[in-house]
């Protein structure tokens, strides 16, 4: 009833009444969703109305007193930005400009619907030239592409995390409260929180200079177990056909807000990269019954295996757990392999030019499971250890009657008290 080629049915219709009805339902219909819209911004909440770009209907009152409201705007949005395509006839394919007005009380939701086709004469910025929206075309272009419902919810979630109604650990929509303007004041800039260091975790405000000092003393640990040596960017290229691989920071506080204890981790990304080749690159993991099984036999008498449970005895039957930090540096890269390059951080003065041949393996390449696996198996076995046939993750020792389970970094092992201090030491 509003739209521009209606101007032409205009001319040709042979009952103007009916024309006339049509066009008063259509406008009661307006008149009764700019009431649900003014309900809406009442009630404290969103609306969005969509209607073609050039369509009469803007120019009525009702959406013109609602264009008036301040906190009310309306944005245009070509449709062939969203991926609208003619979907039958001789153009199927071809994108469908459709320009479409959105009008609504939530600007991140307008911002991302306002996208425009820059195209001329015709020409679609996206690709083709734009198909004609009438006939058939057009009523398939009622349907909204994908991309157009990506953008209106990414648009609607990003407006809820603007007016924090969407929180970070919590699920659905949350009612407005005191806590954004509280996190303000307790992790503004005042007290040293400038907002660019975030929990990767739980998204958590970090504190600038407690991030810094992380970052400082992992990079200390990378030069004390010489992790890498510098070399020119053009090496890596020309060495592996490829620039080097690109780092980033996980930055965490595995303390509390009272107890701070901040870890960072340059971890590589290479682990994104797609290889075809099958080479595995991941270690291998214990199942749980491994677990339980060493902590079974610190207490229980399986054949042979005895476990002394008198707590005087020096030879007391006892439970091992070791971490091993920052295991994967333990483990140095075969010089047949293959080279590995990595972007130096932008802390290091000589990020912009040069870059980092790896000598041990770094969290985030693809072989440093793999390679931390090989590094702990190797000198268990070399110390007397049997390596476990269904599980390489487990291991046991008949002269010193260990036990042991490797699960990542973390070694859990029973057996004689000296013995695990003869283990802890080797």
């Amino acid at each position: 009833a509003f739209s521009t080629w209606q101007r032409l049915n205009e001319a040709r219709c042979r009952d103007p009444e009916a024309l006339a009805r049509a066009y008063a339902e259509a406008v009661t219909h307006i008149e009764f969703v700019a009431l649900l819209y003014h309900e809406q911004l009442q009630g404290g909440r969103y609306f969005l109305h969509e209607h073609p770009k050039w369509a009469t209907s803007w120019q009525l009152p009702c959406m013109q007193e609602l264009q008036n409201v301040t906190t009310v705007d309306v944005v245009q949005g070509d449709q062939c930005q969203f991926g609208a395509k003619a979907q039958s006839g001789p153009n199927r394919g071809g994108p469908v400009k459709k320009p479409t007005g959105f009008m609504s009380n939530a600007p991140k939701l307008l911002e991302a619907l306002g996208r425009r086709c820059t195209g001329r004469n015709g020409a679609c910025s996206k690709g083709g030239r734009h198909v004609t929206c009438s006939g058939r075309v057009a009523a398939e272009a009622a349907i909204y592409p994908k991309d157009l419902c990506g953008a209106v919810l990414s648009g609607i979630s990003a407006q809820l995390r603007a007016d924090n109604r969407l929180k970070p650990g919590c699920f659905g929509i949350q009612a407005v409260d005191e806590e954004a303007e509280v996190q303000a004041n307790t992790y503004g800039p005042d007290q040293g929180y400038s907002g660019k260091y975030r929990d990767d975790l739980s998204g958590q405000v970090l504190k600038d200079k407690w991030v810094i000092e992380a970052r400082f003393k992992e990079l200390e640990f990378f030069h004390s177990k010489g992790v890498w040596i510098k070399a020119p960017k053009a090496q890596a290229r020309q060495r592996t056909g490829r620039p080097p691989i690109t780092v980033r920071w996980v930055d965490v506080n595995k303390g509390d807000e009272a107890f701070p204890n901040y870890r960072s981790r340059l971890v590589a990304r290479q682990m994104k990269c797609q290889d075809k080749s099958g080479t595995s690159y991941f270690a291998p993991a214990p199942p749980l019954e491994a677990l339980r099984t060493v902590l079974s036999l610190a207490v229980t008498t399986v054949g042979d295996w005895r476990p002394i449970l008198d707590p005087d005895s020096p030879e007391r039957s006892q439970l091992s757990f070791i971490d091993i930090k920052r295991a994967y540096f333990n483990a140095k890269i075969d010089e047949n392999d293959p080279p590995v390059y990595v972007n130096l951080p932008p802390e290091d003065k000589d990020s912009e030019h040069m870059c980092a041949r790896l000598l041990r393996h770094m969290y985030g390449t693809r072989m440093a499971a793999d390679g931390w696996q090989e590094e702990y198996s190797t000198l268990l076995v070399s110390l007397g250890f049997r390596q476990g046939t269904a599980s390489p993750n487990v291991f046991h020792h008949d002269e010193y009657k260990i036990a042991c389970s490797v699960h990542g970094d973390d070694f859990t092992s029973t057996g004689p008290a000296s013995a695990l201090d003869w283990m802890e030491s080797a």
